[in-house]
């Protein structure tokens, strides 16, 4: 399980073997407009704290690469 993550805002395990993104595009479809937003970066040796998703949006574009718009999350369990 050393390759998957949870999402601080569900019980959602995402298996980030292929392409870490998918975490962000989880966050980006089922939080997004989520009232009491708080996420934990996922991203492979990240830990930063969002309270909205724009915040969110602009630290994984500047620090973890670019912008995702077509992958879709590959759901261990719910």
């Amino acid at each position: 399980m050393s390759n998957d993550m949870k999402c601080s805002m569900c019980t959602l395990v995402i298996a980030v073997s292929d392409h870490p993104t998918s975490f962000y595009a989880h966050v980006k479809l089922y939080h997004k407009t989520a009232r009491n937003f708080h996420i934990i970066c996922k991203h492979p040796g990240c830990q930063n704290h969002y309270h909205n998703f724009i915040s969110f949006k602009r630290h994984w574009n500047k620090k973890h690469g670019s912008t995702v718009t077509q992958i879709t999350p590959n759901i261990v369990n719910e």
